[in-house]
């Protein structure tokens, strides 16, 4: 490999985006100049590992930051459906707990007594809508907590980063989280000049759904009304998942808006199955209010795939 200096090049097959990224990396802080000097009067395979390297540093610390750009306050349909669900739950449940067909008083051995208090049906109506209310809260308190991506990781698993105009981001959908990406997108691989990366979320997995079966009947045996609904109606995976899956599409617009160095200058397509569709929809509403804001440069990506 030939000596570079700020005005040289590597061969044409790279050097659109070998040496461009490697500007990027010193411009965002990654590479000094001098390290890349120092790179280009060495072996072309050495250099573009090491910025590979760098290319995914950036890109980890990148997500880092998409993370903390959560939105925590909003208030999603999904909430309301969670709190309307924990409130019948904790309702039907607080009925089966006063009925007297299923619960029954113990027999009073004194005849004709008059209860000071009065007829127990305003007591019991009393107790009913406080279990409801107190299930829905709590369903809907779960629901936005469950709701925070805690692990988000782009995995690139085919094509060559440095030589490929086409980035195509894939997102798996429920119950695939720690599978093998090229289970679902070996085909990427196979097409020229596209180099493939997979997100990985917190899909849910078989563990999942085994430790809450076990948490179920615990929670039977021993929780309280508002526990038992929240557990049940947001506690699940499948609605666990679904809900992360608002959230990291949310953060997935927030990777591609900080312009990454993996996706400088490139075309960028993400498709997805399952829930991976919903993460979809959900960094496309982000994209599209980020560049409805006058201030912002817009991105635009190159296509959306849903399967």
């Amino acid at each position: 490999m030939h000596h570079m200096d700020e005005s040289s090049s590597v061969p044409q097959d790279t050097s659109v985006y070998l040496e461009d990224d490697a500007m990027d990396l010193v411009t965002k802080g990654y590479l000094t100049q001098e390290k890349w000097l120092e790179l280009g009067s060495g072996d072309l395979a050495t250099a573009k590992e090491k910025i590979r390297q760098y290319i995914n540093e950036q890109l980890n610390d990148s997500v880092r930051l998409a993370l903390t750009k959560q939105p925590t306050d909003q208030v999603l349909h999904s909430d309301i459906i969670a709190a309307a669900a924990g409130g019948l739950w904790g309702a039907a449940s607080a009925w089966l707990k006063s009925t007297p067909i299923l619960n029954p008083p113990p027999q009073v051995a004194t005849r004709n007594v008059i209860d000071p208090a009065g007829p127990s049906e305003p007591r019991s109506s009393t107790f009913l809508w406080n279990t409801a209310k107190e299930a829905a809260l709590k369903s809907m308190e779960t629901s936005r907590k469950i709701r925070t991506v805690d692990f988000l990781q782009l995995s690139h698993y085919c094509g060559d980063e440095l030589s490929c105009d086409h980035i195509v981001i894939a997102i798996n959908g429920f119950m695939t989280h720690g599978h093998t990406p090229t289970v679902n997108w070996e085909a990427i691989g196979r097409k020229k000049n596209v180099s493939g990366y997979v997100v990985l979320w917190e899909a849910g997995n078989a563990a999942e759904w085994d430790a809450f079966c076990n948490e179920t009947s615990v929670h039977l045996e021993t929780g309280q009304d508002d526990t038992i609904a929240s557990h049940f109606t947001v506690g699940n995976p499948w609605n666990k998942a679904q809900n992360k899956a608002h959230q990291v599409g949310i953060v997935l617009a927030e990777l591609l808006i900080s312009t990454p160095v993996f996706s400088r200058s490139r075309k960028v397509t993400l498709v997805g199955h399952s829930l991976g569709s919903t993460v979809i929809h959900s960094c496309l509403q982000h994209l599209n209010t980020h560049n409805r804001t006058s201030n912002n440069t817009p991105l635009h990506l190159h296509q959306a795939v849903n399967i």
